[in-house]
């Protein structure tokens, strides 16, 4: 059974998948706006393309946001779908929950100076 998107003109499958209950508990555990979204969507239709990133999202580089689902640890899986427009674009559904990285660490991880190589440089040293 599907529908047909018409933000994005692109022909959906409605979600019939059942997830267990630690992928979904995983999946929720994920508060970042922008993997957030990619994964509601995946949940509410089963899949997700770059033309609706872009489209229904306003997402101007939708690999990025594949990429912040990842970066959680939840694994998606790309394949191939005709778009609006008759090109070839991506599509993304979620992959193996077998396959979670619980020990990923959740998203970009900005490292304190006391990690860092080289001695701290002041703010008006990086002006000159």
């Amino acid at each position: 059974m599907g529908s047909h998107d018409r933000a994005t003109g692109v022909n959906i499958r409605m979600n019939d998948i059942k997830y267990s209950p630690e992928f979904l508990l995983v999946l929720r555990g994920v508060s970042a706006k922008r993997p957030k979204t990619v994964i509601d969507h995946i949940l509410k239709h089963g899949q997700i393309t770059t033309e609706e990133l872009r489209n229904v999202y306003g997402y101007n580089h939708p690999p990025r946001a594949i990429r912040d689902v990842r970066e959680h640890g939840i694994p998606l899986e790309m394949f191939r779908v005709t778009g609006s427009d008759g090109r070839v674009i991506a599509a993304y559904k979620f992959g193996d929950p077998s396959k979670i990285r619980a020990t990923q660490l959740s998203g970009r991880t900005v490292f304190s100076s006391k990690h860092c190589s080289r001695p701290p440089v002041a703010a008006a040293e990086l002006r000159r």
